[in-house]
Parts: structure tokens; C-alpha cells; sequence
């Protein structure tokens, strides 16, 4: 791998220096996302708006910190994918239902309806658990960036070998900014939740990482801010 001059990798003159460097970078990200926990649980705390500044002003410290610690890793060259997954022939209905029932909670919590066209026989080429991840993020994401009383569209279309997953909300909806950096880890946009919610911006980086383990792609568009969202996510057809 090539590196650039200046970077970590550069500067490291053994492999006793690069591991250390190596071991701390991931320390120190688990400490900020314990830190992460804590601020996601004042968040349910915060009555007051110069309350909920500080938390917001404490969050983007905290992101700011997580995405240099990923630049970091980056720039060393380590590899965060999920390896090799064995793939099978799973039913696309079944797995978005499943993510469904577990998120019950948050949709019941801001009266939101999901609202399934989903093709009972169609079936994708994936992995159970990632599959059930990558539908559990963009849902959960849909709902976290989508007002109260709100519907959420879950779709599926096949064209050749494909089939796309669709999850489409009328939320807060992203710039075109913002669209740059929605697949970069803790990266800060200026969408944020309607109802105080963390703000949880890794998950879809880590998600277009499953898909492309399971050989799919993850997609996003928005018309704009207050325009909504549509995720998709690409199969090979089963």
C-alpha cells in the first residue's frame, strides 16, 4: 500500500512503533464511544436550550475526536470491513419484517407508520445477520431524521440480476453537503434529529460496509433539506 509522506504510517520506524500506535488508536476510540453513551443518555435530560447547546456543542467535540481517530486508522492502513461472508438465498419480506418488530418501539414512540411493498416470494443473495443490520440502520435512520405521525415507504424492485431495497421517509432530508459525507464515519451534517435523538453517524458508513461485503451496494438521495430521504440497498438477486 502506498502511503503519503507526512502520514503516521510515514513516520513509524518499526513494527513494535506502528502496533502501539495501532492499539491506541483503538483504545481511545472505544473510550469516545463510551463517552458517545453518556451523551445519548443526557440527551433525554436536557429541558433547556442552552442545556441542549452544550450537549449538541459536547456531541460535535466528541465526533470531531471519532473522525479523526478513523483518519487516523485510515492513514495506517487498517482494514475495519467484516471479512468474507457466506451468502444464501434469503426472503427480502421476511428479513424487513423482522427489522421492523425489533425497531417497534421507536416507530410506536413517534406514532410512525411503516409502510411495507415488498414482493412475499422475492428473495437476495445475503448473509441473515448482516442483511438484518443493513434493513435495521436505514429504518432506524428513516425514523430518527422523520417527524412524528410520519410515514416511511419500504420498497423492493428487481431489474436482471438486482433486486433494490428501497427505505423512503419525508423527513428533514439532507443538502447536497450533506449527501457528500452521509457514508463517512462521524461525520458532522447539519440534519438532525426531530426529537432529540442521538445523532448515531456511523451506522450507515458501517452498513454500506456489509453491503459490500455481501457484493451489494447502499445508495442515498435527497432533493434537500425538509425534502426527505431515500436509502437503497442493491442485491444480487437469489
Amino acid at each position: 500500500m502506498e502511503h503519503r509522506k507526512g502520514s503516521p504510517m510515514h513516520l513509524l520506524s518499526n513494527s513494535a512503533q506502528a502496533e502501539r500506535l495501532h492499539t491506541f488508536a483503538h483504545d481511545l476510540r472505544n473510550r469516545l464511544a463510551g463517552l458517545q453513551q453518556v451523551l445519548n443518555h443526557l440527551s433525554s435530560l436536557c429541558n433547556t436550550e442552552e442545556e441542549r447547546a452544550l450537549l449538541t456543542f459536547g456531541e460535535q467535540q466528541q465526533f470531531k475526536a471519532l473522525r479523526e481517530v478513523e483518519q487516523l486508522l485510515d492513514d495506517m492502513g487498517v482494514v475495519r470491513g467484516v471479512g468474507h461472508l457466506d451468502l444464501a438465498s434469503i426472503p427480502l419480506h421476511s428479513a424487513v419484517e423482522k427489522a421492523i418488530g425489533l425497531l417497534a418501539h421507536r416507530f410506536q414512540r413517534k406514532e410512525q407508520e411503516v409502510i411495507v411493498t415488498i414482493p412475499l416470494d422475492l428473495r437476495v443473495k445475503a448473509e441473515a445477520h448482516h442483511l438484518g443490520e443493513v434493513v435495521n440502520a436505514v429504518l432506524s435512520n428513516a425514523s430518527k431524521f422523520s417527524p412524528r405521525g410520519s410515514s416511511i415507504h419500504v420498497r423492493a424492485t428487481s431489474a436482471g440480476d438486482r433486486t433494490s431495497l428501497s427505505v423512503i421517509d419525508h423527513g428533514v432530508g439532507l443538502t447536497a453537503e450533506d449527501l457528500e459525507q452521509v457514508f463517512t464515519r462521524y461525520a458532522w451534517l447539519a440534519s438532525r434529529p426531530t426529537e432529540g435523538e442521538a445523532q448515531g453517524r456511523s451506522t450507515l458508513a458501517r452498513a454500506r460496509q456489509w453491503m459490500h461485503a455481501m457484493e451489494g451496494e447502499l445508495t442515498g438521495s435527497s432533493a434537500g433539506a425538509g425534502e426527505g430521504c431515500t436509502f437503497t440497498a442493491t442485491f444480487q438477486a437469489a
